[in-house]
C-alpha cells in the first residue's frame, strides 16, 4: 500500500468537496485550503486515520467563487510522512 491523494469531486462544486485518499500507514491527517493567491483560508483536521481508503468531506461554506488548492498532509509523530495537493473550483 502507498499514500495517494485523488481528485476532488464534484469539481466544480458549491457546498462540499469529496476528496478520496489512500493511507499506507496510520497517521494524523490534515487538509489545508488555500485561495488562488496562496492565502490559507481553512484548516481541517481529520486526526488519527488508519491505513486504507478514505474520503474526506471538505465543507466549503463561506468561500467565494474561485479556484482553490487543497493540501493533504499526514504526520507520524512530529514527522510529515506524506504531503500532496490538488485543485477545485467553487461556484456560487
Amino acid at each position: 500500500p502507498t499514500f495517494a491523494l485523488q481528485a476532488a469531486y464534484p469539481n466544480p462544486t458549491s457546498d462540499i468537496a469529496s476528496v478520496p485518499f489512500e493511507m499506507a500507514t496510520s497517521g494524523n491527517v490534515d487538509f489545508t485550503l488555500f485561495n488562488v493567491v496562496g492565502q490559507k483560508v481553512r484548516a481541517i483536521r481529520l486526526g488519527p486515520t488508519r491505513p486504507g481508503h478514505h474520503t474526506a468531506e471538505l465543507a466549503l461554506e463561506g468561500l467565494s467563487t474561485g479556484l482553490y488548492v487543497y493540501e493533504m498532509s499526514v504526520r507520524s509523530g512530529r514527522r510529515t510522512v506524506f504531503s500532496d495537493t490538488g485543485k477545485f473550483v467553487v461556484i456560487r
